[in-house]
C-alpha cells in the first residue's frame, strides 16, 4: 500500500489463489506476484489470458529472491551449497534451467 498508494486501488489478498481468481474473473486489473507462481498460474486454463507486463522488482520492500535453509552447524553443506550456486551462475546453468523450467531467465 505504501509504495502504490495514490496511483492505485490495493487490495491485498490472503492467498495466491484468492488473487488468481480475482485476475483471471475480470475483477482486478494486475496483480503483484513471485515469479514462479505467475508463471504456473499463466501455465493453466485460468491463467492463459494472464500475461506479464512491467519490470521485476527485487531488493528493498520486494525481497532478495528464493532462498533455502540449512542449519548453522552444516558449514560444509552451506559452503557445498554456495559453491555449486557460484559455479552455475558462472556457467549460465541456472540461466539455461529456468529458461526451461520457467520461460525466462531468473538468474538475477
Amino acid at each position: 500500500e505504501q509504495y502504490m498508494a495514490g496511483s492505485s486501488e490495493v487490495k491485498l489478498y490472503q492467498t495466491v489463489d484468492d488473487h488468481n481468481i480475482d485476475l483471471s474473473a475480470g475483477r482486478c486489473d494486475a496483480i503483484l506476484s513471485d515469479i514462479a507462481s505467475a508463471l504456473d498460474f499463466m501455465g493453466t486454463d485460468q491463467g492463459s489470458n494472464v500475461a506479464f507486463t512491467g519490470p521485476i522488482f527485487s531488493g528493498g520492500p520486494w525481497g532478495d529472491g528464493v532462498g533455502g535453509a540449512i542449519r548453522k552447524e552444516d558449514t560444509d553443506i552451506l559452503e557445498m551449497w554456495n559453491n555449486v550456486i557460484a559455479e552455475m551462475l558462472a556457467d549460465g546453468s541456472i540461466t539455461e534451467i529456468t529458461k526451461k523450467w520457467f520461460g525466462r531467465d531468473m538468474s538475477m
